[in-house]
């Protein structure tokens, strides 16, 4: 019979020889996979807190709320908040679990404490440092969240300065000394390898009493994405006074910001502002 099988066919060592390595293959690829899974969350958990930092950062430049903003950090989740202090309690904080494979192992920013606050005026912090996470029952593996002082944010390995571009995450307001109540058109007009414009219909940025502009967009200008907020910190009848958000961190391009064709502010590509004729009283914050 065994004679039979073996001219013929497999015998049964030979058939649960092959089935044991099928199932030590199938074994060892699912633990690769599961291996790869935790190390892709890793990564991408470390990008949303960076999300997180810039988001934080940009609130905070932008004067959202006439508030100042935040992260806290928790070895099992991270939160948004506005403040000068963290209170777990603020029903205003957007709070973000840590996934169950992952957890922050460190937390070493300036100060000993477990916050990355920005300042309003520059929109950097006086608590820079790291932020490390892990996965729990995979300990080496690891990504470092970096926080500089400029208020940039980003994995260990990547972030560099850029000189100038990263401290000018700023906004400059405009005190026009006239009203821009029923003006038509916002026009941007970026000069580059081709000159890039782009015109905004205002109309559609006002509040209902015309008290009120407020315009956030992206343009792209030959490959590179600018990314503004322009707004009003009051307005009436008889004066704006305007603020332009142009952060050094996502522009990099010259640009020119006229109203209804009257030239209110120039930014050199190093993010260096000036007041045009039309302009009024320039004040960088």
């Amino acid at each position: 019979m065994l004679k039979c099988l073996n001219d013929k066919g497999f015998s049964v060592v030979e058939i649960l020889l092959v089935v044991g390595l099928i199932a030590l293959l199938v074994s060892l690829s699912f633990l690769g996979y599961r291996s790869f899974e935790k190390s892709l969350t890793l990564s991408t958990t470390a990008n949303e807190i960076i999300t997180a930092l810039h988001l934080a950062a940009d609130q905070t430049i932008s004067s959202e709320g006439d508030m100042v903003y935040g992260v806290h950090f928790e070895s099992d989740a991270y939160a948004i908040f506005s403040g000068l202090v963290y209170n777990a309690s603020s029903t205003g904080n957007e709070v973000f679990a840590m996934p169950a494979a992952i957890e922050i192992s460190d937390i070493a920013l300036t100060g000993g404490g477990s916050e990355v606050i920005y300042n309003r005026l520059t929109g950097q912090t006086d608590t820079p440092g790291t932020v490390s996470l892990r996965v729990k029952l995979e300990p080496t593996k690891t990504r470092i969240v970096n926080v500089l002082s400029a208020g940039y944010a980003g994995e260990q390995s990547t972030v560099t300065t850029t000189g100038a571009r990263l401290t000018d995450g700023r906004h400059t307001h405009f005190d026009l000394g006239w009203s821009i109540q029923d003006a038509l058109d916002l026009e941007l007009y970026f000069t580059d390898t081709p000159d890039v414009s782009e015109v905004i219909n205002m109309s559609d940025y006002f509040n209902t009493d015309q008290s009120e502009f407020d315009w956030m967009g992206t343009v792209a200008v030959n490959g590179s994405n600018q990314v503004l907020r322009i707004h009003t910190h009051s307005l009436d009848a008889f004066d704006t006074v305007l603020s332009i958000n142009r952060d050094g961190r996502y522009n990099d391009k010259a640009l020119n910001v006229s109203v209804d064709g009257q030239d209110i502010a120039s930014f050199s590509a190093a993010g260096v502002p000036s007041a045009g004729v039309f302009g009024g009283t320039m004040v960088v914050q």
